[in-house]
């Protein structure tokens, strides 16, 4: 079946992707892990060998993966019908499918009124049915891969979104909050915080800094944010590779990023105005503090926005749960791809001593890589859905002096 795809807006294709992939066969969940493990190994090949080798190992195991994903696509029957077992959603899955079903609904019917989501009764599942005349059936695994593209591709373009308005617009959005919110912090430390342009190098050994959200520069008042309508060819490739980001998704990805990122930079900016000094290696005390703040922080403020604000960041209903999703999500695709029994010990030691007690500065197992994936998955563990709670830890961490 060929699909003919109307036009809908950006955050309707965004969010129904994301409840799309719900749907998404373990089977083909394995291929791609196996695919993003094999771009870990490449990555490290062009790390380790010089110039002269590279090219001979890269090719070498380019073929071996090559064979690899071919038997694994093999085992995956493209006729086989595409489901998802609602009765197994998690707490995460289940506050976006409340939150969004019935738009989804209406985007599938706006996009193709012959596509549409059904409860099977027989199997307990969800389904995608499409019709053809008075026939219907459901979407297959060939058919589901075949959608998917035709969507990734009308939202992987530049220009979708104005990056840096919207960082500076809910920028100030958090200030209203923290000022609302925390009587220790005044509105003479916050003020001067501000957004800039990261203007990266574009090379290969500035890759991680182009695309990363930052903090510091200025006496603790500059927030530094990235702007993917700017990236060129590496940084998108890096952005597939390492970030684990789907192709068709970077610019999606971004804008969700300008919300769930910015608190925890403006963490680090508090931390910063309070005294907060960490020498320890790669920061672990005073990025645990901004790391479990961070995504409770993003969801808070926006549950204290008023409509007309709500509305003008967020158009559609559900994107504020689709993007808490999206972090625990992110946060198991870093488990698999960088975490082992070791890393895992590591974790434990750091957040049972709430940040405390971090890895050793030498310690060949901590890169970049394992010092994001830890991070990221804190700032999910540590998620509260009540205010309160979230007030509190974020009196405990950013009230008190700190030098270590």
């Amino acid at each position: 079946m060929s699909f003919s795809i109307k036009s809908a807006s950006v955050y309707q294709i965004y969010q129904l992707l994301e409840f799309l992939d719900l749907f998404k066969s373990e089977k083909e969940k394995e291929k791609q892990k196996q695919i993003q493990k094999n771009k870990l190994i490449l990555k490290e090949i062009k790390k380790q060998f010089s110039r002269r080798y590279r090219k001979k190992f890269k090719l070498e195991y380019e073929r071996q993966f090559k064979r690899q994903e071919k038997e694994m696509e093999k085992e995956i029957n493209e006729k086989e019908i595409v489901f998802w077992n609602v009765f197994k959603a998690n707490k995460f899955e289940m506050d976006f499918i409340n939150s969004s079903f019935n738009t989804i609904q209406q985007t599938l019917s706006q996009i193709n009124p012959q596509i549409q989501i059904i409860f099977n009764e027989n199997e307990k599942v969800l389904n995608i049915q499409k019709m053809n005349g008075n026939n219907s059936s459901y979407i297959n695994i060939k058919e589901y891969n075949e959608l998917i593209s035709i969507l990734e591709n009308q939202i992987n373009k530049k220009g979708l979104f104005d990056y840096m308005s919207l960082a500076k617009d809910f920028l100030d959005e958090i200030k209203k909050y923290c000022l609302k919110k925390f009587p220790f912090i005044s509105k003479e430390e916050i003020e001067p915080i501000y957004i800039k342009e990261n203007v990266g190098f574009q090379e290969e050994w500035s890759v991680h800094f182009d695309l990363s959200f930052d903090s510091g520069d200025d006496y603790g008042n500059c927030i530094s944010c990235p702007n993917p309508n700017n990236f060129n060819k590496r940084l998108l490739d890096e952005c597939y590779d390492s970030r684990l980001i789907g192709y068709g998704r970077v610019y999606v990805d971004y804008f969700q990023s300008i919300f769930t990122s910015i608190p925890h930079e403006f963490v680090h900016c508090i931390q910063s105005k309070k005294k907060q000094l960490d020498y320890s290696s790669l920061s672990w005390i005073t990025e645990h503090d901004a790391s479990i703040l961070g995504t409770s922080f993003f969801y808070h403020i926006v549950k204290n926005m008023d409509q007309k604000t709500f509305h003008k960041f967020f158009p559609i209903e559900g994107l504020i749960e689709l993007f808490v999703l999206h972090e625990f999500n992110h946060t198991i695709e870093l488990k698999e791809k960088y975490s082992n029994e070791y890393i895992q010990k590591l974790y434990l030691n750091w957040i049972d001593d709430f940040g405390l007690n971090y890895p050793e500065e030498d310690d060949p197992n901590i890169n970049e890589e394992t010092s994001n994936y830890m991070k990221q998955r804190v700032s999910i563990e540590g998620f509260f859905y009540s205010e309160d709670l979230f007030n509190t830890c974020f009196d405990y961490c950013l009230k008190i002096e700190l030098e270590i």
